[in-house]
Formats: structure tokens, C-alpha cells, sequence
């Protein structure tokens, strides 16, 4: 067992230590937001990022196991989590060059979809020119094979699949992602679609922000 302790030490610490001097969030935040936009609408974007950064669990500390009283899942486990911060420590820069790519994708879709403030106070969704759309391009950016591969959004990700497998019928299981009801063809108004597909994920929050009036 000291072997795969030694190897979880080295590697988590040498993880942690390639991540000392980089400001994780502001890594994401350099783009400059159109003045049109609502600040209400950019604060909620930082605030999402932030969400999003949190939820990738190879960026933060990981917590000492109990070494003596392994199961067999305890070491798989552990094993795993090894393997995940090499593969981050082994690909530093692209792990980081494809998250920002994605984030900065969905950055732009929202802001084209929004191009004024609203006279009255709404959601974000309903200020958008065609929410299902913009929904229907998220999932696009988010289960792409890359990001998938480099078990980027791993959490988001597995969220959103449940949601739209409990929508279309689907079990999670044996689901087929060609098959499932794309937000296009929902029919839902835009909360509804928002609380529907991105549900307990980063998305809600920014997509129901209350923006205008």
C-alpha cells in the first residue's frame, strides 16, 4: 500500500504546486464584454464561470484517505484520482486552452443572443432572441468529444445528460444522445426549457438571472 500512497502524495502535490501561481478564474474572465450589456447579465456570466471552475475537482486539494481501512473501491478510487491528475499534470496547457476555448464559446452565444437591455426586469432567457437555439448550441459545445476525452465538465456534463434523458423518456443507461428531445423541439417556453435541461447546473443560475427594467 506505501507504494500507491507515494504516488498519490507526489503527484497531487505536484499537481498543486503547477497551479500555485495561476489565478484560476481570472484565466477565463480576460474577454471584454459589450457595453450594451446589462451589468447584472455580466456579473452573473463571472459568477458562472467561477461555478464552472469549481466543479472541476483536478483544480482544488484532494482529501487524505483513510490508509487503513482500504476496500477495493477505496483504492480503485484512489487510483483513479491518480491517473486524473496526471493526465491534467501531462496536459497542463491544452487542459486549459480547451476549457477557456468552451467557456469562451458560450460567452459569445449568450451575448449574441442578447443584444440590448430589456425595458422591463425578465430572466435572461426570456431577453434572448431565440433561447431554445442557444440551448440546443450549449449542449453542442458541452458534448463535444474533446472536452468529453479530457473529462472537462464532467459533473455539468453528466447533470445535463440526466436531464434532458428524464425529459425524453430515456434511461440514462442505454440512452442514445442522437435520440433524445433536443431543446429545439421542446416546446417549452424559456424558464420552463432553462429548469427542464439545465437544471443543479451553472446554467441555471446565469440563464434565470433577472436582467433590464
Amino acid at each position: 500500500m506505501s507504494d500507491l500512497q507515494d504516488r498519490f502524495h507526489s503527484v497531487h502535490a505536484y499537481r498543486l504546486e503547477l497551479l500555485d501561481d495561476r489565478t484560476i478564474v481570472s484565466e477565463f474572465l480576460e474577454a471584454s464584454f459589450p457595453e450594451v450589456l446589462p451589468a447584472s447579465l455580466v456579473d452573473a456570466y463571472v459568477e458562472f464561470v467561477k461555478n464552472m471552475v469549481a466543479e472541476e475537482d483536478v483544480l482544488w486539494p484532494v482529501g487524505e484517505p483513510n490508509w487503513r481501512a482500504l476496500t477495493d473501491d477505496n483504492v480503485d478510487a484512489i487510483q483513479r484520482s491518480i491517473d486524473d491528475a496526471q493526465y491534467f499534470i501531462d496536459n497542463l496547457a491544452e487542459w486549459f486552452g480547451e476549457f477557456a476555448a468552451t467557456i469562451s464559446a458560450i460567452a459569445e452565444l449568450l451575448f449574441q443572443q442578447i443584444i440590448r437591455t430589456p425595458e422591463t426586469r425578465v430572466p435572461a432567457c426570456e431577453a434572448m432572441e431565440n433561447p431554445l437555439q442557444f440551448a440546443d448550441l450549449v449542449f453542442a459545445h458541452m458534448f463535444e468529444p474533446k472536452p468529453e476525452r479530457m473529462h472537462l465538465f464532467q459533473i455539468a456534463r453528466d447533470t445535463l445528460y440526466q436531464n434532458v434523458c428524464a425529459f425524453s423518456g430515456l434511461s440514462p443507461d442505454t440512452a442514445d444522445m442522437r435520440k433524445v428531445v433536443k431543446p429545439s423541439s421542446c416546446r417549452l417556453e424559456p424558464v420552463p426549457m432553462v429548469r427542464t435541461y439545465f437544471h443543479d447546473t451553472p446554467f441555471e443560475e446565469l440563464l434565470l438571472t433577472e436582467i433590464g427594467g
